[in-house]
């Protein structure tokens, strides 16, 4: 929804995005015509927590792989390895607000060390939690045997993974991203993939999805879902009442959360 479509909303008193992510509205252009620009942050944050760690159970268990070995009859355990024990590995957030915090508590009974990456989160809440801050993204690229990545897309975290900084990545780590594809560039993903930095890659998300780069998704080391992470049958319905819902208290004169702009 750029300013062109914006322009056409001669009638418009408010914008609500059902949905977590709002990059494809203008909301500077929104705010500047007077059109207050809401999201519905939190509907599927269980969800999408429930399914990076899936994926990083799934990738460090090799469930995937092995599953195809016995479709073709081959019944042999030896095929597992390397598997590297669970507990006592480090888990690096890349962004810890809901979807971040939620994976924590998810990890932490598996044994996992877990630190974050955050600029924006206020201090104290590693104390809280029981976790430990980042100050740089790169020390936790280097220091992370998993890494799962949970910011919003904007200016400042657009390719945040990229050529420049894939050699600070963990020789063998696991990277996971369920938030936003544009977030880790392409040629970068490839690039982890073709020299091996990373031993796997679980994704929900891709750039420019669903035009994506079938080498990265035919890639034996990789697992990708099709941006269904945020989904449940719950939150489809939570996600749909609850923007009803706060059209409704914006007519009624009510207060609202989670305006954007």
């Amino acid at each position: 929804m750029n300013s062109k479509i914006i322009d056409m909303l001669e009638k418009c008193k408010i914008i609500v995005k059902a949905a977590v992510g709002f990059e494809n509205i203008d909301i500077d252009y929104a705010r500047f015509k007077n059109i207050p620009v809401y999201n519905i942050p939190d509907y599927g944050t269980e969800e999408v927590a429930d399914h990076a760690m899936a994926l990083l159970l799934s990738l460090n268990r090799k469930i995937t792989l092995l599953n195809s070995h016995v479709k073709e009859n081959i019944w042999e355990w030896i095929n597992a390895k390397e598997i590297p024990r669970l507990r006592g590995k480090s888990l690096g957030i890349i962004g810890f607000g809901r979807i971040g915090q939620a994976l924590a508590l998810r990890a932490k009974p598996f044994g996992l060390k877990i630190g974050f990456y955050d600029p924006i989160v206020n201090s104290g809440i590693d104390k809280s939690l029981g976790v430990f801050r980042y100050e740089n993204i790169e020390n936790l690229l280097s220091e992370s045997d998993f890494i799962s990545i949970h910011c919003s897309l904007n200016q400042s975290s657009y390719h945040l993974i990229n050529t420049n900084n894939i050699e600070c990545i963990k020789k063998g780590a696991v990277l996971i991203n369920t938030a936003r594809g544009a977030i880790v560039s392409t040629s970068a993903l490839k690039l982890l993939l073709e020299e091996e930095i990373i031993s796997f890659a679980g994704f929900d998300v891709l750039e420019n999805e669903p035009n994506v780069d079938l080498d990265i998704v035919n890639h034996k080391s990789v697992v990708v879902t099709p941006h269904s992470a945020f989904y449940s049958s719950e939150a489809f319905l939570e996600m749909r009442q609850k923007s009803s819902k706060l059209l409704l208290d914006f007519y009624n004169g009510k207060c609202l959360r989670d305006k954007v702009n």
